[in-house]
């Protein structure tokens, strides 16, 4: 495990899980990224059906490795909304 993922275990121990999973169904919610998209920036560790499931809520128990995952490609996904877009010309 990388040092991001530690630093993520260990937050996850520090603050009420819930609540970061509740932030986490949140902000793949108003993500424009579509659960394709999210899916692949998790290098496999979640699948597409996966993300649709925790984001409807019915995920009763997701592991942490696959929480640590949705946060890192939310990020990811996030930054690349937040990017100008390059192919525009002008």
């Amino acid at each position: 495990m990388d040092c991001l993922g530690v630093t993520l275990m260990l937050f996850f121990k520090a603050m009420n899980i819930q609540a970061h999973v509740d932030n986490l169904r949140c902000r793949l919610k108003k993500s424009p990224a579509t659960y394709d998209e999210v899916a692949a920036a998790t290098d496999g560790v979640v699948s597409s059906s996966w993300v649709a499931k925790f984001s409807a809520g019915r995920m009763k128990n997701p592991r942490v490795d696959s929480l640590i995952a949705l946060e890192n490609a939310l990020g990811l996904c996030e930054k690349r909304a937040s990017e100008p877009d390059q192919s525009v010309q002008g």
